[in-house]
């Protein structure tokens, strides 16, 4: 059987091999450049954002999620209490009733689920950081199971995150636990 390439046909297909990777690589650092570019626009936005700074100072939560979960709690007195805002955002369990049954399931994923997921992935980090919140996550995994648990500490952040925008307070002035 004859092989395909010859040396000079191999020597070319390893030029062109190389050449791609490096054409690859130029387009990843300039899609690098791009992102670089994005993320000091969206921190200088955020900084300038007097509820997205608030947000902030939430144990987990980074300027991108505290802007963007500014941006949906804006306009905080649309929500009549922290029920609604947890519901707004897809935090709560979905509820079904007939007669004298209550049946309660997984959460209702209403809402942006790109703000969820942040929310998420920020419960794992205020686990991690604060200890209240850890000591919370820590009970509630034992009980219920770690995505049940993140779940309930992500529902947290919000309504702290909804008590801070109604109150104007920051983290540590809105916690109970923290002394001055």
């Amino acid at each position: 059987m004859e092989k395909p390439f010859g040396p000079e046909g191999r020597m070319k297909l390893r030029e062109l091999r190389l050449q791609d990777v490096d054409d690859r690589l130029d387009e990843l650092q300039l899609v690098d450049s791009i992102v670089e570019r994005l993320d000091a626009q969206i921190l200088g936005i955020a900084s300038r954002d007097e509820k997205a700074r608030l947000l902030d100072t939430l144990p987990g939560l980074g300027p991108y999620t505290a802007l963007y979960l500014a941006c949906v709690l804006d306009d905080i007195g649309r929500f009549p209490d922290l029920k609604h805002a947890c519901a707004y955002l897809g935090l709560v369990p979905w509820l079904d009733e007939s007669a004298d049954t209550t049946h309660l399931g997984h959460i209702t994923k209403k809402g942006d689920k790109w703000l969820r997921r942040n929310l998420v992935e920020c419960a794992r980090a205020a686990v991690k950081k604060d200890a209240q919140f850890n000591e919370f996550y820590t009970r509630l995994r034992h009980k219920r199971g770690e995505r049940k648990a993140l779940i309930t500490v992500a529902r947290k952040l919000v309504s702290y995150a909804y008590w801070m925008v109604k109150r104007n307070q920051t983290y540590e002035d809105l916690s109970p636990w923290r002394t001055t």
